[in-house]
C-alpha cells in the first residue's frame, strides 16, 4: 500500500506540475493591437455664375461666363478629379440655335450636349474659365432655357512603376 501512496502521490504531484506548466504557458501569450490613422481626402469642386441662360427674341447673340474651380477661400482640393458639363435644353429648337463653348479662350468639343472631360489638379489653384455663346439661325422666334450640369469624378491613384 505503500509503495501505491507513492505512486498516487506522484500522479498526483505530475499532473499538478503539468496543469501549471500549461497555465503558465497561456499566461505568457501577448497580444498587441495597434491603431491606423486615416483621413479622407476632400474634394472641392465649384461651378461660378451658374444661372440659367434665358433665351428671347431681343438679342441675336447671348453670352454666358462662368467659372469652375477646384478651391474656396479656406479649403483646395485634395484629390485628383475630371469633370464635364452637359447642357440641358428647355423648350429650345436646338436647330434654330448654334452653341460654341470655349474654355480658357479654347474651343471645347461638344458631342450629344455633353463637353469633353477635363482635369481638375490636387493640391493647386485651378480656375477655368468658360464662356458659353448662343447664336440664332435665320433670325428664328425662340424662347426657353439653356441650363448646364456639372459632373466630377475622382481620377483613380497614380502608381508608382
Amino acid at each position: 500500500m505503500n509503495g501505491k501512496r507513492k505512486f498516487l502521490l506522484l500522479l498526483l504531484l505530475f499532473l499538478i506540475l503539468v496543469n501549471s506548466i500549461v497555465f503558465t504557458i497561456s499566461k505568457c501569450i501577448i497580444k498587441e493591437s495597434k491603431t491606423l490613422g486615416t483621413n479622407v481626402s476632400k474634394p472641392v469642386i465649384r461651378l461660378e455664375n451658374n444661372t440659367d441662360l434665358d433665351l428671347t427674341n431681343d438679342n441675336l447673340y447671348n453670352s454666358k461666363k462662368f467659372n469652375i474651380m477646384n478651391y474656396t477661400n479656406n479649403e483646395i482640393n485634395e484629390v485628383s478629379l475630371s469633370y464635364y458639363i452637359e447642357i440641358v435644353y428647355t423648350d429650345i429648337d436646338t436647330s434654330q440655335i448654334e452653341i460654341t463653348l470655349t474654355r480658357n479662350n479654347k474651343n471645347v468639343i461638344i458631342t450629344d450636349n455633353i463637353t469633353e472631360t477635363f482635369p481638375l489638379k490636387a493640391s493647386e489653384k485651378q480656375n477655368d474659365q468658360f464662356i458659353l455663346n448662343v447664336n440664332y439661325k435665320n433670325g428664328s422666334d425662340i424662347k426657353g432655357k439653356i441650363e448646364l450640369k456639372l459632373y466630377s469624378y475622382q481620377n483613380p491613384p497614380e502608381v508608382a512603376s
